[in-house]
């Protein structure tokens, strides 16, 4: 039973999706789709660096802390996590939120692994948790491909400024 209603609704998001894109693609009337023939090229593309003051290594992730406006946060894939102003386009500094490997979390450092991922709980102003997605080496030493998948909550108790290592807890491990 279970099993049918996932496809359901599996089946059911892919439809929306569907009719959310046709709806978007006839947009245009065809008044404005006869003004707007011409195909996009890579020459209409243009990019603008934003924030030229600082970097990142090997960032894989960002996104806007719930709780204070212009505030951003970065994780990168070998296991750090930094806040910026982003109300500030000159802005020079990162903050370190969490480093993983410093805390003694050690991470799998194939091409595909590290921290990987990130979610501020629906409700991150009243808990403080922070949903991290991570891959660690298996116990094997001896066979170092093999790794985990871990997804732990953290807890922050400064607005996401930092994170406590020792709340730690893990949802889910494959």
């Amino acid at each position: 039973m279970l099993k049918k209603i996932n496809r359901i609704s599996n089946l059911l998001s892919v439809a929306l999706i569907t009719v959310s894109l046709l709806a978007c693609s006839n947009a245009n009337t065809s008044e404005e789709s006869s003004k707007n023939d011409k195909k996009p090229s890579l020459n209409d593309v243009s990019f603008q660096r934003v924030f030229p003051n600082i970097s990142f290594d090997q960032t894989i992730f960002m996104l806007q802390a719930p709780t204070q406006q212009g505030r951003w946060v970065a994780i990168e894939k070998p296991g750090k996590m930094y806040w910026f102003d982003a109300t500030n386009n000159d802005t020079k500094d990162k903050n370190l939120i969490l480093d993983l490997p410093a805390a003694g979390i050690e991470l799998s450092g194939c091409n595909e692994c590290g921290l990987l991922g990130m979610a501020f709980d629906p409700e991150f102003a009243d808990n403080g948790f922070v949903y991290l997605s991570y891959t660690t080496p298996e116990n094997d030493r001896q066979t170092p491909e093999r790794m985990r998948s871990v997804i732990a909550r953290f807890t922050t108790t400064d607005q996401g400024s930092s994170l406590d290592v020792k709340s730690k807890v893990e949802i889910f491990s494959v």
